[in-house]
């Protein structure tokens, strides 16, 4: 088992269970893209962190990455939180020494997808609004691009968490025709490969929408 399988499970248990809510309830619990990382965020703080304060806390959002970026979501193992509150805090440039110094076990990148498009009409081959697409390969290349600089430890899982939207807003809401979701999914698995095929780092991508045909899943 690898060192780092425990960790990586209990990440990927959180972000299942969080899935399916989304799947469930995504207009009651995630209008922007920040309410679904808080409430990713949530799952996994109560999954990992420690419940002593006198502990670090392992679950973090907004980490500062090496290429000048940030992490939405980053975990770190016990020890090096520990030793980030230990030693890093007593310098009051305590960021950058951590960002340069100290490696993220595992980080979650959140994206929205959505859904556009009337059934049987002439469109291009992309159902993914031109906006929604761009956040969807940024997150997947910063991942990359951190791995290749040494801030995630080579073969080491990391994480992209898509919640799609596919109620399209007219006089009444209805869902896009599934055709164009199984669409959607399939241009997020051609770029996954693009982007992150033979890389120092796994990455996984789980896909959730809220069209009643589709079941959360990995990619």
């Amino acid at each position: 088992m690898a060192k780092d399988e425990p960790l990586t499970k209990t990440v990927e248990t959180c972000i299942q269970r969080f899935g399916k809510q989304f799947s469930r309830w995504s207009d009651n619990r995630v209008w922007y893209e920040y309410d679904a990382q808080f409430r990713l965020l949530s799952h996994l703080c109560s999954s990992l962190d420690p419940s002593s304060p006198k502990q670090a806390a392992m679950v973090h959002a907004e980490i500062p990455a090496r290429n000048g970026q940030r992490y939405d979501i980053a975990v770190y193992d016990k020890e090096t939180a520990q030793r980030i509150v230990d030693r890093h805090f007593a310098n009051p440039e305590w960021a950058d020494i951590m960002r340069e110094k100290e490696r993220v076990a595992v980080v979650v990148e959140v994206a929205l997808a959505w859904v556009e498009g009337e059934p049987k009409t002439r469109m291009s081959h992309h159902s993914i609004y031109y906006a929604y697409r761009t956040r969807i390969r940024a997150a997947m290349r910063r991942l990359v691009d951190n791995a290749e600089d040494g801030q995630l430890k080579r073969g080491t899982t990391h994480y992209v968490v898509i919640c799609c939207i596919t109620r399209q807003y007219k006089r009444t809401r209805k869902y896009a025709d599934y055709e164009l979701v199984e669409k959607a999914r399939e241009w997020v698995k051609k770029e996954l490969r693009r982007n992150c095929a033979n890389k120092p780092i796994f990455v996984r991508v789980y896909w959730a929408s809220d069209h009643p045909d589709d079941s959360p899943d990995w990619i």
